[in-house]
């Protein structure tokens, strides 16, 4: 299931499980993950993106070994149109849906900058 309001996805999260969250770039995808408690998240690894089912193999299984109870995808709400990395991140996350049940795809407002990092 996919949610896009912190609540509910709080809510269905099991108990002392962690949460991953993925940084979709256009080459690698980083990965953190929390400790069970939800209280502090450490990056874990960078994945170098290949084909969609090889990229999901991936996070499948460092979700197994880390006892992901859910995962947290970010993009920009402004930015959510075609051909932009908001919207892969939105197609992203639906596809990934039907290995792993439980999302947040979270929508922020922010700027793009040219140079950011």
């Amino acid at each position: 299931m996919i949610h896009d309001e912190i609540a509910g996805f709080a809510a269905a999260l099991p108990p002392r499980t962690a949460i991953m969250g993925l940084d979709l770039g256009t080459r690698t995808i980083g990965t953190a993950v929390s400790d069970i408690l939800r209280g502090i998240a450490t990056p874990q690894h960078t994945i170098r993106r290949r084909k969609f089912t090889l990229d999901a193999a991936d996070l499948l299984s460092l979700a197994a070994d880390r006892a992901i109870g859910g995962i947290v995808l970010g993009h920009l709400l402004r930015f959510l149109q075609p051909k932009t990395s908001a919207f892969s991140s939105a197609f992203f996350c639906r596809n990934f849906s039907t290995f792993f049940r439980l999302f947040l795809l979270l929508g922020f407002l922010g700027q793009l900058h040219k140079n950011a990092y």
